[in-house]
Parts: C-alpha cells; structure tokens; sequence
C-alpha cells in the first residue's frame, strides 16, 4: 500500500502536472512552447502531490509545457515543434 502523508498545504499557487521532464523540488529546465518553438526555461519547484508540482517560479498561467521525458535534448536552448 502507498502511503502519502501531507505536510504543508497551500492555497492559490500555479501547479503543473508531474512527467518525467520534472525531477521535483527545486530547480529544473522546462521546454514552454512559444509558437513553433520549445524554449529551454529555468523553473523552480516546491511542494509536491501525488500528480502535481507547486510552481515557485519561471512558469506563468497558462504556459504550455512538454512534461515528455526530454533527457537527450536539455543540450538546446529552443527545439522547433511541429
């Protein structure tokens, strides 16, 4: 059985989705689509639930974000989407 034992609670913070592009708490780079364009972003990362990140900074609502793992490509600066 898996547990999770809630600590702190917040209310009104941006949350994101959790997805193998995040490794959690602290600071990450995040690919925010601008267009057809995916641009390397420096976000910081707070609490954590079981299906969502609490967004400390470097996101805005509604940013769209590829939370796909993106391992190989954190090289680049902009990746183009299609």
């Amino acid at each position: 059985m898996d547990v999770q034992i809630i600590t702190e609670r917040k209310d009104r913070v941006l949350r994101i989705k959790k997805g193998p592009a995040l490794t959690g708490e602290g600071a990450n780079e995040a690919f925010v689509v601008r267009g057809n364009s995916a641009i390397r972003t420096p976000v910081r990362l707070g609490l954590a639930s079981f299906d969502a990140h609490e967004v400390v900074s470097g996101l805005l609502e509604g940013d769209e974000v590829i939370l796909s793992d993106v391992g190989d490509y954190l090289h680049l600066k902009e990746l183009t989407v299609q």
